[in-house]
């Protein structure tokens, strides 16, 4: 009887076998539905989601990252953030904000911890994510507590020090471009750097 209900539940729109549908909308669906924290298949399947050709199963996979909640949950979006989708890397961030422990007894201090990692991942991705992604990590860092400036500084020192390592890379056109954006900053660092 279980086996006979597991085997329909299985086979309805939206079930596991969705999950291997050429439909990328059958597909969604079902890794929508992949959010229970201790279930070690399900974790598997959105990990494998997390890869999906198509960005609509990716952006599907970060929502019940979201939902699902956890250590490995943040460490997933933490990832999706770098999607070349602008739509997953905001959906990635939009369920970094709403992430909870997966345990449901967990603590205050659980809570506020798992909230420090995804702010630290938000704020890491905000340098190379594009205007869109940058919107909704700006509101996901609001959500989880965190400053936007702690994102900023991390850009500005991203690009410092990008720009002090190509500066001092043998490359002509790439040492003027870096000497450039060192003079922008203005740094006593900058100038010492430059003469």
């Amino acid at each position: 009887m279980i086996a006979a209900a597991s085997l329909l539940a299985a086979c309805r729109p939206g079930g596991r076998a969705d999950l291997g549908s050429a439909d990328p909308v059958l597909r969604s669906t079902a890794v929508e539905r992949l959010v229970h924290p201790r279930d070690a298949t399900e974790l598997a399947a959105l990990l494998v989601a997390q890869q999906d050709p198509d960005p609509r199963v990716r952006a599907s996979a970060a929502r019940a990252f979201g939902v699902r909640g956890g250590a490995q949950s943040v460490e997933a979006l933490s990832a999706a953030l770098s999607d070349p989708d602008p739509d997953v890397a905001g959906a990635a961030a939009r369920a970094l904000a709403i992430v909870r422990p997966s345990d449901p007894g967990a603590d205050a201090r659980a809570a506020a911890a798992l909230s420090k990692e995804a702010a630290r991942a938000l704020s890491a991705a905000y340098g190379r994510s594009d205007a869109r992604v940058r919107r909704e990590i700006a509101g996901s860092l609001a959500a989880v507590g965190a400053s936007l400036r702690d994102a900023v500084e991390a850009e500005a020192r991203m690009l410092w020090e990008r720009n002090a390592r190509e500066f001092r890379s043998g490359v002509l056109a790439v040492r003027a471009g870096a000497a450039e954006e060192l003079g922008r900053s203005g740094r006593t660092e900058a100038i010492r750097m430059l003469l």
